[in-house]
């Protein structure tokens, strides 16, 4: 009976296997790059491959530090390296030490050709672009309903705003038929009319993983839509067509609800905020407007007060001199008048001998019987 071995002493035993091999220890190989990640530590990763396999490849750090050129998913290279095994998860990589570019590779020239198609029609142009509603009431979300993007934005935005509605409108994301899917799920989120906005997205992947959104018939029913679409496919460092294409560019499918989806707690606080600066824009309104009434006030008041001054000292002028020129007046310099008993004014010429006159004094006044009258 054989002996029982454990899982590491079979990893190990093939390690060494490979790794003792002449051919797998001294590998040449021209490929296209797929996949690209950089990762914190220093290391690179990424898959090479041809038209029927693909390899995973690791570059670790000491080797990627010396790299003077930028290392790009389509991208055609020559590598030298050997292959390992990775103990822990019993999968082997090429371990690269030299790595020359040789120049893009079939898709990305596929990708650049069709970009560049596109662009020359105005599809990417921003007077095309949609604006994006800031208080979207509902979403419709076109993805996968088994990937991890789907539960990511329904995490996310039940976080930010519960009022808000997610309807899955749910899709192929990568394979030959995932192209029509995806356009006949854009075509059915228009039919309903009511969606404020369209997330369309997937989580991360290879360019192939990713291709479906670089196809024509995606790009153009991006553009067609009615309805504003945000493109939140794959990660950061990924693009495809749909993102030009698209009315906004969100990095990830999380990053698309963070844009799109207010956060309850933020627009309570900035109400908050706003109502105490109207609170005292008004206050210092009314104090603004207080002074202004209160000095048009003492202004209204001491022009009415010189206007009256004006007023009495032209009316005083006018009595002084109507005291000048009154009978009175002239009776008080020692006149006197003559009228008949019925009060009547008398010229001298209506006055006869023997009638009764009454003449007048400023103070007092003579009944008299004239009894002589010359000229």
């Amino acid at each position: 009976m054989n002996n029982v071995l454990s899982v590491s002493q079979v990893n190990k035993y093939i390690k060494n296997l490979i790794e003792d091999d002449l051919i797998l220890s001294d590998i040449l190989l021209e490929a296209e790059v797929s996949n690209f990640k950089y990762h914190s530590n220093g290391n690179m990763y990424f898959t090479l491959k041809d038209n029927t396999a693909a390899i995973n490849c690791v570059v670790f750090r000491q080797f990627a530090s010396t790299i003077s050129f930028d290392i790009y998913d389509g991208m055609n290279v020559l590598v030298y390296g050997r292959i390992t095994l990775y103990e822990k998860s019993g999968q082997y990589q090429l371990c690269l030490e030299y790595i020359q570019p040789l120049g893009k590779g079939d898709l990305f020239n596929a990708f650049e050709k069709l970009k560049n198609k596109l662009a020359n029609e105005g599809l990417f142009d921003a007077e095309h672009k949609k604006n994006i509603p800031k208080f979207p009431q509902k979403i419709a979300v076109i993805t996968s309903d088994t990937g991890a993007a789907i539960h990511d934005i329904i995490k996310v935005s039940a976080k930010r705003n519960r009022l808000v509605q997610l309807i899955l409108i749910p899709t192929l994301v990568q394979g030959k038929d995932a192209p029509k899917d995806i356009v006949r799920a854009i075509e059915k989120a228009n039919k309903y009319k009511d969606f404020d906005v369209i997330i369309l997205g997937r989580g991360g992947g290879s360019i192939e993983d990713l291709w479906a959104f670089n196809e024509e018939i995606v790009v153009r029913g991006i553009y067609n839509s009615k309805i504003p679409i945000v493109s939140a496919v794959g990660h950061e460092t990924d693009y495809t067509l749909s993102d030009f294409v698209s009315d906004l560019r969100a990095s990830t499918p999380s990053a698309a609800v963070e844009m799109i989806v207010p956060d309850l707690n933020i627009v309570r606080d900035d109400l908050h905020n706003t109502k105490i600066i109207l609170k005292q824009k008004i206050f210092d309104s009314i104090y603004y407007y207080k002074k202004i009434i209160k000095c048009n006030y003492k202004n209204l008041t001491d022009k009415m007060k010189v206007n009256l001054e004006n007023k009495k000292l032209c009316l005083q002028n006018k009595i002084n001199l109507l005291n000048k020129i009154s009978p009175t007046a002239v009776l008080k310099r020692g006149y006197s008048f003559v009228c008949d008993e019925q009060k009547n004014s008398l010229p001298f010429e209506k006055i006869n001998v023997g009638q009764n006159v009454q003449i007048n004094f400023y103070n007092g006044s003579l009944v008299a019987k004239i009894i002589s009258k010359s000229e």
